[in-house]
């Protein structure tokens, strides 16, 4: 079973094109030994080669550029909702609703101002009768 750093290395398009440079001369060199024009294709085998492992190190470095990308918006967007979250809190706390007890003084004090209003009411209506009976 492969360790984890041996994982690691085979995931690196740095070592891999390597390792697929050092496989395809090893090839080649076992061709030339028995095909005659053994020069001209370990010369294009090579250009073919070098441009396999520039190819692979552009991806490496894009590779990098967009996960160091990445990062940098996830912990942007973590910022953002996170602050979204302190506001929210914030507003809740901000926020007293009322309790039953709350509601039933409410209740209380209600019923007492519409005592108060009939009785009002009453005062009046006798005053106006009073003032029709002298007037």
């Amino acid at each position: 079973m492969e360790s984890s750093n041996e994982n690691d290395e085979n995931r690196d398009p740095g070592n891999l094109s390597e390792k697929l440079r050092t496989a395809i001369e090893r090839t080649l060199a076992a061709t030339a030994a028995t095909a005659g024009s053994a020069a001209e294709n370990t010369g294009r085998g090579r250009d073919l080669l070098d441009e396999v492992s520039k190819r692979g190190s552009d991806i490496a470095r894009r590779s990098q550029e967009a996960r160091e990308d990445l990062a940098r918006r996830g912990s942007e967007a973590r910022e953002v909702s996170s602050g979204a979250v302190a506001r929210l809190v914030d507003a809740i706390e901000g926020i007293r609703l009322a309790s039953h007890e709350d509601l039933r003084e409410l209740e209380d004090r209600v019923a007492e101002l519409e005592k108060a209003n009939i009785r009002l009411a009453k005062k009046v209506s006798r005053l106006q009768s009073k003032a029709k009976v002298k007037g």
